[in-house]
């Protein structure tokens, strides 16, 4: 799962630079909008995408004691 994650952010990254290289008219409106309320401050823009990233590896990654408690070995090895 965590792979697939990974593939859908590096389409979602190629489409978006492709977007932006190509510059089509339609796209304008959304483009003044993100340019000047997301990614506005420098400062804000690296928070926001911390953020994200944070987000990201914390879905996308399990502690191991949740599998061993799934398969039933987590009772068994902390049952002291």
């Amino acid at each position: 799962m965590p792979s697939l994650v990974i593939v859908a952010f590096v389409l979602l990254a190629v489409s978006t630079y492709v977007l932006e290289e190509a510059n089509p008219g339609w796209m304008e409106p959304a483009h003044r909008f993100m340019r000047s309320h997301v990614f506005g401050e420098p400062e804000s823009t690296s928070n926001l995408l911390g953020t994200i990233a944070t987000g990201i590896i914390t879905i996308t990654s399990r502690p191991r004691w949740s599998r061993r408690r799934e398969t039933g070995l987590w009772l068994a090895s902390h049952s002291t």
